[in-house]
């Protein structure tokens, strides 16, 4: 793939900052790290630092290193701003998203409308993550081709799922296009949803995923109800911190006689959890956190919050 474009539009970006820079803080997310010395070669005016860490998504800007390291603008790439959220920052930061210039063969194209016809719903809202948004319009004509009616829905982030549920009433099934499971599976709709997946060119209907993700949930609830005592998990990524529900959690933990306590963490994995010796997690930072696996009970704050904070909620729950 020619990565020429996107390293221009990268550069004009970077000139029409208002504040030339002259050390430049660079973030990529895994999959993109292959093109780093690529990238540093071709921004040759400026001085700039190569961000090691893993890059979790647009809530896991590296601010402080940044400017630890003397820089004056934040480069990160692959990810989009959140649409509702500012982060605060110290210093600049530049969003790129490197969308992906995808071209479809006519060989391709057979495939996709060979795929699609296992698709019997009429109303398809199309979903993708925003490195593939610019190929959507050529999904549309392709699904428009099977007498199909397409609403572009736009793309999706991990834990932003906002096109989603606006367009509920609007379609009677969604398509995610992309690469890899992390944002089709953040998707929560009770409509059918499908994924197309573009490297290995196959169509999965997700209902199913869906429904064993929901039983793992529920039974992580289940226990996190038998639990005695709570650590509660907050991130200090700037996008992910999150310390407004605290004290409700931690007075609804308290009026059921319950002890909890609370753990900042950069990165929240199992392995940093190993000798906390409480029953449960209950997770305040990026809500796909908990879908990883941890030797004891996680629940995600909004969950806590349902079943402890609504009697009612919680009976509605048990019942699904």
């Amino acid at each position: 793939m020619n990565n020429t474009k996107q390293i221009y539009e990268l550069f004009d970006m970077i000139k029409a900052c208002k504040k030339k820079p002259k050390k430049i803080f660079l973030q990529l997310p895994e999959g993109l790290k292959t093109k780093a010395i690529e990238i540093i070669d071709a921004l040759h005016d400026y001085d700039v630092i190569l961000s090691g860490d893993t890059c979790y998504g647009a809530c896991d800007l590296r601010i402080n290193e940044a400017v630890q390291a003397g820089c004056d603008l934040i480069v990160h790439i692959g990810h989009s701003q959140f649409p509702k959220k500012k982060i605060e920052s110290k210093i600049p930061v530049i969003y790129y998203p490197w969308k992906f210039d995808v071209q479809l063969d006519e060989k391709t194209r057979q495939k996709l409308l060979d795929c699609f016809t296992k698709i019997p719903e009429w109303r398809i809202g199309l979903v993708t993550s925003i490195q593939h948004l610019d190929l959507m319009p050529e999904i549309s004509e392709l699904l428009n081709k099977l007498n199909k009616k397409t609403v572009i829905v736009g793309y999706v982030l991990g834990c932003w799922t906002d096109n989603v549920e606006k367009n509920e009433d609007k379609v009677d099934a969604f398509l995610f296009i992309g690469t890899g499971r992390f944002h089709v599976s953040g998707i929560k709709t009770e409509r059918p949803l499908y994924f197309f997946d573009l490297e290995n060119m196959t169509l999965t209907d997700m209902s199913e995923e869906i429904f064993k993700q929901e039983k793992i949930k529920l039974a992580k609830i289940a226990n996190v109800m038998e639990a005695k005592s709570f650590a509660i998990l907050v991130s200090s990524k700037p996008g992910q911190l999150n310390i407004n529900d605290i004290e409700k959690i931690r007075k609804i933990i308290e009026k059921q006689g319950k002890k909890s306590y609370i753990i900042l963490l950069d990165e929240i994995n199992n392995t940093k959890l190993l000798g906390i010796k409480v029953d449960a997690f209950i997770n305040l930072a990026c809500p796909r956190i908990s879908e990883d696996r941890f030797d004891k009970p996680i629940v995600n704050a909004v969950d806590f919050l349902t079943i402890f904070g609504d009697k009612n909620n919680e009976r509605k729950i048990l019942k699904h």
